[in-house]
């Protein structure tokens, strides 16, 4: 039988490694996103199955699970809950329950980015 720690981000059972998540604005990979943006996480080893979860918390804890846009091993894309309460987000990543990542990241009511293509630069 595992043993279970209660924190700041949930529940997390001993012996599980869990990852740092670096958590930015998925358009420009700064480290500050607004209520209903996109945000992308990266750490190692996350999964990428229908178990894998992504939630998002205040400093108060009032927390929400975030929709996820698409998963890979080393980053998973979401969006973020939309209203945020604070300035401030914890952000954790669960697979099973079993909490997996854990990060944090700035938030403001605008974070401006624009998604653009490399290959067509020139064109504009």
């Amino acid at each position: 039988m595992r043993a279970l720690l209660f924190g700041a981000f949930g529940f997390c059972a001993f012996g599980q490694a869990q990852s740092t998540l670096t958590v930015v604005n998925a358009a420009d990979y700064v480290s500050q996103v607004a209520p209903g943006s996109i945000a992308t996480g990266f750490a190692a080893n996350l999964p990428t199955d229908s178990a894998t979860a992504v939630t998002v918390c205040s400093l108060i804890s009032i927390c929400t699970q975030a929709s996820i846009i698409a998963a890979s091993p080393s980053q998973i894309s979401f969006f973020m809950p939309d209203p945020f309460v604070g300035n401030t987000a914890r952000v954790q990543v669960t697979h099973s329950g079993a909490v997996v990542a854990l990060g944090s990241v700035t938030v403001t009511q605008l974070s401006p980015a624009i998604f653009r293509s490399e290959e067509h630069t020139s064109e504009l």
